[in-house]
């Protein structure tokens, strides 16, 4: 399964804490998860030695646009340009291309067709999600990290056994917490974790009953707690 994290909008001043990327990535470190991190443009430009961690981390790099608008509001050449501009800036200050891999803000114009058909005659590769657990609601971690959990679950039990996609964002205070709680139930499973560029199938993994999963997600999360 793939963990990624939208990174973005540094005018706001609760998403643009560097502090809060840094404490995700030492999770990922104690966790030994590679993920991948969606830079916005002009997030990097903002923050470019914590732009520069991310990659010097090992975990994949890849593009959020750089203005962090809904494309479907900009024409042809305007969405070409800012995919344009979001490249050079990402490649520049972190040393990585993020090319082909882009999601688009907001997710907005996944299923637009005419949107989709330039993103691909401009070699880009959109990816979105499988799984959502909301952690920019501002919730507890430990329902945050049980709907990540009972999502994935969903995903990898059905017929195709399928890898899932999980949604992310950087800068809300639960995700860190949230993050580290499934990801050592999920490490204690077996699961296998990638960055977007090796997304495959893989065999479901034993899960407890849902309806515990909430239960068992508060005790770990306040034993992570306790241990910070």
């Amino acid at each position: 399964m793939a963990v990624t994290f939208d990174v973005e909008d540094p005018d706001l001043p609760w998403h643009n804490a560097p502090s809060s990327v840094t404490t995700i990535l030492d999770v990922l470190g104690r966790v030994g998860v590679r993920a991948t991190f969606f830079l916005q443009g002009r997030w990097v430009d903002a923050n470019p030695d914590i732009a520069r961690a991310v990659a010097d981390a090992g975990h994949a790099v890849a593009s959020h646009s750089y203005s962090h608008v809904d494309f479907r509001q900009l024409s042809s050449e305007g969405v070409a340009a800012d995919l344009s501009r979001a490249r050079e800036r990402i490649a520049n200050v972190t040393g990585v291309d993020p090319f082909p891999y882009f999601r688009l803000p907001y997710g907005a114009g996944s299923d637009d067709l005419g949107l989709r058909r330039q993103l691909r005659r401009l070699g880009y590769r959109h990816i979105g999600w499988d799984v959502d657990p909301k952690d920019y609601e501002g919730g507890q971690a430990e329902t945050v990290a049980a709907a990540a959990l009972e999502g994935i679950d969903t995903c990898v039990s059905g017929d195709e056994g399928r890898d899932a996609v999980v949604l992310l964002h950087s800068w809300p205070q639960v995700t860190p917490l949230a993050l580290e709680a499934f990801c050592e139930v999920l490490v204690g499973r077996g699961a296998r974790f990638v960055a977007v560029d090796d997304l495959r199938s893989t065999p479901a993994l034993a899960f407890p009953e849902r309806t515990n999963l909430l239960h068992a997600m508060s005790g770990r999360v306040r034993s992570l707690a306790r241990s910070g």
